[in-house]
């Protein structure tokens, strides 16, 4: 749904579903965001329709019943169009109906983010050893020296004191680390303090910001200094004067970053001077420019007033996975005698692990939604195996609480975890649950760190979707390592095949990223921050990591407004140029000052360096921004957008090729193999690509197993878990609720108020269920099933999904309303009705 033929995606995003008022086609600025897009129907009647009715395609209006309905039939939608841009007209394309989704994704729980936070996920890795075999990991320790190879960062005795208890910690969980040493000889860089936790645009920035408080920053550039007196004749008189060097005397006006005055290394604060004293470990990080397909691990030092020991990428951030993740650790600590635990507890993050008091001490409030109250595997640390508790570092359960949220006793805490705060002496151990999340964010981030590339196995056994008086299909789902691999003979090609799709289509986003506007003086909303993938969880609130052009001065509240003539830009370059066919921007944030569209202008910059103007388009921080390309195959290598809002917030773009994109000629797709007991009567099923296999050789009441294999080239995956079913019996899906099943309306998918599991969804007041009655099976045994509303009377119903009407008038098989109707009239034991 869309503008027109130029943008697509859902009319609706999760965060919109709660919407109780739907306006359709109103331009008034007071009733905030109504409909973008083009109706394809509309029906409103006056009564409530059962669920299973709507769900029968054709939809049928019967307008001799007392209803108020609206149907329009845009089957011409060609006269519907106003063409109203100067280029690039609005079209009519015709989209092809999507292929029928069997099974509905296994999506994180609210307090989760990615795949390996979903609990049948997780449950599959705890039961299936395979998805636990060893695994090797690269890291990689980078280490600073002098020009003359002297005064390391660390020692290698240190290294290699580190790196045994790192082994001795992991190994008993099948996660070994494989130890290199980058060497860096800088005396530049070794001699500068390098910061941890420091933007260094905030230094300076007329306020006290603890995190940059140090010496060798002048004290966040005099902001947290109490200020001495400084004479005019002392500024510019060839001497650093350090009673002058702070933002509010121009750090002595030059003389304490000059080096033919002074030792810089020791008196350069000033945040704008090539000279100073200290770095940020980003801008280390851009420095060294290391490759990413190994775990870095730098080395940075705290503030005054912090006792930061390290500091880790989470494996769903975009950092992760490029020259600016990895791990940052104290050197004071590194490889000392009670603090060896420091990078264990740091390793437990970049594998996906929360502290274990996450839910108690790291909640929002007393009624966040995600806080720990009993362990669970969906709020807190996401790990069931980890009672809640409160941060301590005590080798013992925490004393009671009495706080704001109450008065709580904490019991059988994981004191003795390491994702806790206790010291070495205290801590031996990660739970089963956690070993899951581990290898599982092993697989499905961090591929290109391990040393062996045998694709992942399946994580969940096959799922049965449906069967027929003859045969019986499965699903599976693909590997958390993706359905695609790269081809050993484009390996060099530096093309991730997580960005192609199976048809071909590449996905980038930008990598650079720049604009004329100058910064925001506390050094958020960067142009950079607009670079990699989204990186903000919930939509519609400000954030702090995407581009903004706001600009505040420093004593004042006031911000300068975007030019009048372009008004701010930001300009993102894709690392590889494409014909695109499609163009995703994520805005988190929009001012609605005005109904004017807040972007004003998009531009498209095709690799000679020509343009392609898109014009003014209306954007919403709830869902991104999608738009349908046509270049006329000229290749696009960056974009131009243009905002007068400025407190508009872009959070990332993304390009996307059309099908069979060069960039995505060495991934190839995963196979699959089927592997059944008893076995195959005739040969077994070739290999194939898609993740569904129908068995047409199956005999009633023979129990089967079901076991999937992945294969990538000639490297073969260990089984999944099997699936073990008899033909014939029930399952959820066959719209017969038995068993725990709370309900069962015949398909695999969540959201329609039944779920993939046959578990009532909350949310969902249904008109007209279908109602239930028991069955003569054909066993001699009564099942339950759904009824049809459009029959009138229970119908005879195998396992096997068929039905025979029986007589619906009044007959002797009705005499005795609690017996199955094929047995009323045989006199055999009642059934229940």
């Amino acid at each position: 749904m869309g503008e027109s033929s130029l943008q697509s995606g859902n009319l609706y995003s999760p965060f919109m579903q709660t919407c109780r008022t739907l306006f359709l086609g109103s331009k008034q600025p007071d009733l905030g965001q109504s409909f973008r897009g083009h109706i394809g129907g509309v029906v409103l009647w006056g009564y409530a329709r059962s669920h299973e009715d709507l769900q029968k395609p054709p939809l049928q209006i019967d307008l001799n019943e007392p209803v108020l309905a609206m149907w329009a039939d845009f089957t011409s939608v060609e006269r519907l169009w106003t063409q109203y841009k100067t280029a690039l007209h609005p079209t009519v394309i015709t989209t092809p109906v999507p292929e029928q989704e069997l099974v509905s994704s296994f999506l994180p729980p609210a307090c989760g983010v990615t795949q390996c936070d979903n609990t049948d996920i997780i449950s599959g890795y705890n039961n299936n050893w395979h998805l636990l075999a060893p695994k090797r990991i690269r890291y990689r320790i980078v280490n600073l020296l002098d020009d003359d190879g002297m005064n390391p960062t660390v020692t290698p005795a240190q290294i290699q004191v580190q790196h045994q208890a790192l082994n001795e910690a992991f190994l008993p969980y099948n996660i070994t680390l494989e130890l290199s040493v980058h060497t860096v000889k800088n005396s530049s860089l070794r001699q500068r303090f390098i910061l941890s936790n420091c933007r260094i645009g905030k230094i300076g920035n007329r306020q006290c910001d603890p995190e940059c408080d140090h010496p060798r920053t002048g004290h966040d550039g005099g902001d947290c200094l109490r200020l001495g007196h400084c004479y005019n004749w002392k500024r510019q008189d060839g001497v650093c004067d350090m009673e002058c060097n702070t933002i509010h005397y121009d750090y002595d006006d030059g003389d304490c970053c000059d080096p033919d005055v002074t030792d810089v290394l020791k008196t350069c604060f000033d945040p704008e001077s090539p000279n100073r004293a200290y770095m940020s470990v980003k801008e280390l990080k851009d420095k060294l420019n290391l490759s990413s397909d190994t775990l870095n691990v730098f080395f940075a030092s705290n503030s005054m007033r912090e006792e930061l020991a390290g500091a880790a990428t989470w494996p769903w951030a975009k950092e992760a996975l490029t020259h600016q993740g990895g791990m940052v650790l104290n050197p004071s600590y590194f490889g000392t005698t009670g603090h060896q635990n420091t990078m264990i507890h740091e390793m437990g993050h970049i594998f996906g692990l929360y502290h274990v008091f996450k839910g108690v001490s790291e909640r929002d409030s007393c009624d966040d939604p995600c806080q720990e109250i009993i362990p669970s595997m969906e709020t807190g640390d996401l790990c069931a195996d980890t009672a809640p508790t409160t941060k301590s570092k005590a080798c013992h359960d925490p004393e009671a609480v009495n706080d704001t949220c109450g008065f709580t006793v904490y019991h059988n805490t994981p004191y003795s975890n390491y994702m806790s705060y206790t010291d070495d002496n205290c801590t031996n151990h990660f739970t089963p649950n956690q070993v899951a999340r581990m290898h599982c964010y092993l697989d499905l981030v961090y591929q290109k760190w391990l040393t062996d590339n045998h694709p992942a196995p399946v994580p969940l056994p096959p799922i049965v979707t449906g069967q027929s008086t003859n045969s019986v299909s499965i699903y599976w789902l693909p590997p958390m390592r993706g359905s695609l691999y790269q081809s050993p003979s484009f390996h060099a090609s530096g093309i991730d095949c997580g960005a192609c799709e199976k048809d071909g289509v590449f996905h980038q986003y930008a990598f650079q990223a720049s604009s004329p506007r100058i910064c925001d003086t506390s050094g958020y909303w960067t142009p950079e921050e607009a670079v990699g993938p989204p990186d903000v969880e919930q939509p519609c609130e400000p954030s702090l990591q995407a581009w903004s052009p706001e600009l505040s001065l420093y004593d004042t509240n006031v911000t300068s407004p975007c030019p009048e003539t372009e008004g701010c830009t930001l300009t993102l370059r894709f690392l590889h140029p494409v014909i695109p066919h499609r163009l995703t921007l994520w805005v988190t944030y929009s001012s609605s000052i005005s109904g004017n569209p807040a972007v004003a202008n998009i531009e498209l910059i095709t690799d000679a360096g020509n343009g392609i103007y898109l014009g003014p388009q209306h954007v919403f921080c709830d869902m991104p921004l999608t738009l349908r390309l046509d270049t006329n195959n000229v290749a696009i290598s960056a974009i131009k957008l243009c905002t007068f809002d400025e407190k508009m917030e872009i959070d990332a773009a993304m390009l996307s090729s059309g099908p069979s994109s060069p960039l995505c000629s060495g991934c190839q797709p995963v196979l699959y193999r089927v592997q059944r007991q008893p076995p195959f009567t005739s040969k077994s099923p070739p290999p194939q690509m898609e993740q569904t296999f129908t068995d047409s050789s199956v005999i009633r009441g023979v129990k089967y197993q079901y076991m999937i294999q992945v294969e990538m080239g000639r490297l073969l995956s260990l089984p999944s878990l099997p699936l073990v079913y008899t033909y014939g019996q029930a399952y959820c899906g066959d719209g017969v609720i038995q068993g725990t099943e709370e309900c069962d309306d015949s398909n695999l998918l969540d959201g329609d108020g039944c779920s993939k599991k046959c578990y009532k969804e909350m949310g969902f007041n249904c008109h007209g269920e279908p109602s239930q009655c028991y069955v003569f099976d054909g066993d001699g045994v009564c099942e339950e099933f759904e009824r049809d509303s459009s029959v009138q009377d229970c119908g005879y119903f195998t396992p096997l999904g068929y039905t025979d009407q029986w007589a619906s008038s009044a007959s002797a098989s009705h005499q005795d309303p609690n017996l199955c109707p094929a047995q009323a009239a045989t006199g055999e034991p009642s059934f229940p009705k």
